[in-house]
């Protein structure tokens, strides 16, 4: 392929892994929870917000009060998110009459922007590396010979 098409497929796949990330920022339903004794009615927990999402298509969220006083699984990063959540699901200790919370849609769509930055990267670094190096090759080595000859035209012109 062309580094031209490399490097332009490698910013069309950042542009759309930059819209993940952002999305998955923005998104409330980084871990979700549905509970046997509630069943109209699920919680998803975002970064920004707690949301009540019922059955009947209402949705209430509201907002942290401050963002200090989070817990630190809210504080730390993504895949820290995602390692908590599975901790805590397949822990033994918990009876299975207590609800649990399970991966979001926008845990999902973090992880597939990650995926697409790593992707676009590395098309990055193979555009940088199939680039032509012939075109600026032969300039220097031009560039070179000039020097060459004029420094030996001087040496023979000082000679005589």
């Amino acid at each position: 392929m062309d580094s031209c098409a490399l490097e332009l497929l490698a910013m069309l796949l950042f542009v759309a892994a930059w819209l993940c990330v952002l999305a998955s920022t923005l998104l409330p339903q980084w871990l979700t929870m549905s509970t046997a004794l509630l069943p109209v009615e699920s919680y998803e927990l975002g970064l920004w917000e707690t949301c009540v999402v019922q059955d009947v298509g209402g949705m209430e969220c509201r907002a942290y009060d401050s963002l200090l006083g989070l817990s630190r699984d809210l504080k730390l990063s993504l895949s820290y998110m995602a390692h908590l959540a599975v901790m805590h699901f397949f822990d033994d200790k918990v009876p299975d009459v207590v609800p649990r919370w399970e991966f979001g849609d926008a845990l999902f769509i973090g992880w597939a922007g990650g995926f697409l930055l790593v992707v676009a990267g590395l098309l990055l670094v193979s555009a940088c590396w199939c680039s032509p190096g012939g075109e600026t090759e032969p300039a220097l080595q031009r560039r070179y010979q000039v020097m060459c000859t004029d420094v030996s035209f001087k040496k023979r012109s000082e000679y005589v």
